[in-house]
């Protein structure tokens, strides 16, 4: 009898340390993601207020898919505002954009 509370006490533990070594893993590799997404909010906020100041013509990608175009006519830490060709505003979030690319002739044609 007392070996058989000794061994399933053993076993409890057993299993509490398990869960607590495979939970913290998780929370781990969320850390490591969250890392990744900071940077990338950072390159996008760098280019975006580079374009933003030569008042270039740019193309966004957001994390939808969706692309927009036009030129950023306000940037402030957390947003910044897009003007499209149509005169549409739209308001964005440096999180929101996964891409930013400067619209223009290619450099065949800037040659010619």
């Amino acid at each position: 009898m007392f070996v058989q509370r000794v061994f399933s006490s053993i076993q409890r533990l057993a299993l509490v340390l398990v869960f607590t070594v495979a939970f913290q893993t998780t929370s781990f590799a969320s850390d490591a993601l969250t890392t990744q997404e900071t940077q990338e909010v950072g390159n996008v906020r760098t280019q975006v207020q580079k374009y933003g100041a030569e008042k270039k013509e740019v193309k966004l990608i957001l994390r939808t898919g969706h692309e927009l175009k036009g030129h950023i006519s306000r940037a402030d830490d957390t947003w910044f505002n897009l003007t499209e060709r149509s005169g549409s505003v739209s308001k964005l979030s440096y999180e929101d954009v996964t891409g930013v690319h400067r619209v223009g002739l290619g450099t065949a044609r800037r040659l010619l």
